[in-house]
């Protein structure tokens, strides 16, 4: 085989010796580099699941903490749904809308709460619509906007073009046994 390979001209010898230096490259990553990334790897992962197992007890407390916090704003915002209809119809009053319909609640079981949605037909302004959407949720606390469906309404009598608005107010009550 010596004597055949000796034969072979320069070019031949150089891409046979690239070929065996790739071939023993390859050998060498199959049956050692490859075991030392996998265990790096290993070491790595497990060292953040160590690190993450000594901090467990704190987050633990934190969330229970959180979960406390979240009781008790759940057990404190108590749904009445006319006191609802008395504030939307106050901020009404206040920006200049008109209620065309506090509509019936439809009432939904999940669990151990109940999700309560209340749909509110107002027409007006634009402007003072995302005020009063505004009001509700994020000054009074008093519902989540779960929607808010727009439609250009037009009044024949009038014979002039309204917005009419349904804001979908929905709550949250505990369900008690």
């Amino acid at each position: 085989m010596i004597k055949y390979f000796n034969q072979l001209p320069i070019k031949q010898k150089l891409r046979a010796a690239a070929g065996g230096i790739a071939l023993l490259y390859l050998l060498a990553y199959q049956f050692s580099i490859r075991n030392t990334i996998q265990a790096y790897r290993s070491y790595t992962n497990n060292r953040l699941a160590a690190a993450t197992a000594e901090v467990a007890p704190t987050r633990i407390q934190e969330y229970r903490q959180q979960l406390r916090a979240l009781e008790q704003s759940f057990q404190a915002s108590g749904y009445e749904r006319e006191a609802l209809f008395e504030e939307v119809n106050t901020h009404c009053a206040e920006y200049g809308l008109k209620l065309s319909d506090f509509g019936a609640e439809h009432r939904q079981a999940r669990s151990d709460i109940e999700l309560i949605t209340n749909p509110v037909e107002v027409s007006g302004n634009y402007l003072d619509i995302t005020r009063l959407a505004y009001a509700i949720e994020q000054i009074r606390k008093s519902a989540h906007i779960a929607s808010l469906h727009f439609q250009l309404k037009k009044n024949l009598r009038k014979r002039e073009n309204y917005l009419a608005t349904t804001l979908y107010l929905q709550n949250l009550q505990p369900i008690t046994q």
